[in-house]
């Protein structure tokens, strides 16, 4: 299963590592508007994890994201 975590702050952070160690994603994309954060996390988490920039502000930005992804989680703010 393919996943995306749209938003990577304090809460979307911890909920990485909670992924992370569930074992149950094939890969899991953490998505942001910053990068040196993500990047840096998705090193640390492993090979099944990828950084991605995104806009969730942006509807078509976050329709192209969440292609071919199986679950979206979103841990921006409202």
């Amino acid at each position: 299963m393919k996943a995306i975590l749209i938003g990577v702050g304090g809460v979307g952070t911890v909920i990485a590592r909670i992924l992370a160690k569930t074992g149950k994603f094939e890969h899991i994309v953490l998505a942001d508007v910053g990068d040196k954060h993500i990047n840096e996390l998705a090193r640390g988490l492993g090979s099944g994890f990828s950084a991605r920039l995104v806009d969730a502000s942006s509807v078509d930005n976050l329709m192209e994201a969440v292609e071919g992804i199986d679950l979206v989680i979103n841990a921006t703010l409202p």
